[in-house]
Formats: C-alpha cells, sequence, structure tokens
C-alpha cells in the first residue's frame, strides 16, 4: 500500500501482481501494463517491480509474472510502442534501442527523439498514433523529422495501428524491416 493524496491504494507494482494473479491479463497486456508501470519519467524502478514478483514466489500468477517481467523495457512510451517491440521479436528482428536521440552525424545536431532505433544499420521506426495526422503542427514536425533522418542516410518506418495490429500488414512491417536491417 502507499499513500495517494491521505488515502492508502495499492501500489503500481502490486497492482501488476495482483493482474497477473487474477490471470486478469494475458502475457502481451501483462507487458504493456508493466512497461508503464516501470517508465523511465513516471514509472516505478525495475528494482521495486522484481522485489514485488519475488514477494509473490509460489503464488498465482507467478509463471506468467516470470515470463512478462524480462520483456519489460522503461523506455517504452506508449501501449503501441510495445506491442510494437513485441511483433518485432517474435518476427525475429533484432531488439531495437527505445525512444533514443539520433543526432547529425557530421555535424552532431539533434535530428530526432525516435521510437525504435536500430543505430548500426541505421534504420527509425517510428508508430504514429491518429493525433500525428490530424494535428497540423504535429504532422509537420513528423514530415521534417522524416527528411531530416532520410538526409543523413537514415532508413525510415512510419507505422500506424494497422502496420502493428492487423494480419497479414504486420507481417509486411516485419518483413520490411528484416530486408532494410539486412536480415532477408
Amino acid at each position: 500500500m502507499v499513500n495517494r493524496k491521505g488515502l492508502p491504494v495499492v501500489s503500481r507494482e502490486d497492482t501488476w501482481c495482483d493482474l497477473a494473479a487474477a490471470q486478469a491479463l494475458n502475457l502481451d497486456e501483462l507487458i504493456v501494463l508493466g512497461d508503464e508501470v516501470v517508465h523511465f519519467r513516471r514509472g516505478v524502478s525495475t528494482a521495486r517491480l522484481a522485489a514485488a514478483v519475488r514477494r509473490r514466489k509460489g503464488g498465482r500468477g507467478t509463471l506468467l509474472m516470470a515470463e512478462a517481467f524480462p520483456q519489460l523495457r522503461p523506455r517504452a512510451n506508449s501501449p503501441m510502442e510495445t506491442r510494437a517491440r513485441l511483433l518485432f521479436l517474435r518476427g525475429g528482428l533484432p531488439e531495437p534501442e527505445l525512444n533514443v536521440v539520433i543526432n547529425d552525424q557530421d555535424s552532431g545536431q539533434w535530428l530526432s527523439d525516435s521510437d525504435f532505433v536500430w543505430r548500426e544499420q541505421k534504420v527509425v521506426a517510428e508508430f504514429d498514433g491518429d493525433h500525428h495526422r490530424t494535428d497540423r503542427q504535429q504532422w509537420q514536425n513528423d514530415v521534417a523529422r522524416c527528411q531530416n533522418l532520410q538526409d543523413d542516410g537514415w532508413a525510415f518506418i512510419q507505422l500506424t495501428y494497422a502496420d502493428v495490429m492487423l494480419h497479414p500488414r504486420n507481417q509486411t512491417t516485419v518483413r520490411r524491416l528484416h530486408r532494410l536491417l539486412g536480415l532477408s
């Protein structure tokens, strides 16, 4: 229990464990929620979540927690970023860096904060929710960021909900990334 504005509430890490124990979520949903629980800016530390998991040892849901916990990433910024990352990994792609800064290789000038980065191959994938299309300023910033990356020699893939969640389109996404990463 933790205290929030004078009220006792269940902590984020214990809530995650409780949902696993209740089998209220499948593996992917538990990973999505777990990424939010351990988010590097607004979450709890992975050490704190690990301690909560250890306290549950032998109880209900411990196998699910044990499978989900190593797949959590504090730098995932949204549920769809987590789902995209899981798609990539299950599709045989190497794990990308998440939400990192990319600077121009010559000048060092900022180019982008990018969702998924395969630095060695100079490949970037960005998940864009619908607000990237409906917000004019966001859309203009996205176009400029893509152009800046491409001018610096980066391959850029823009991803939408359908590219991640809908079959067979999500398999096309995986094949495209395999090709860009030199894996096919």
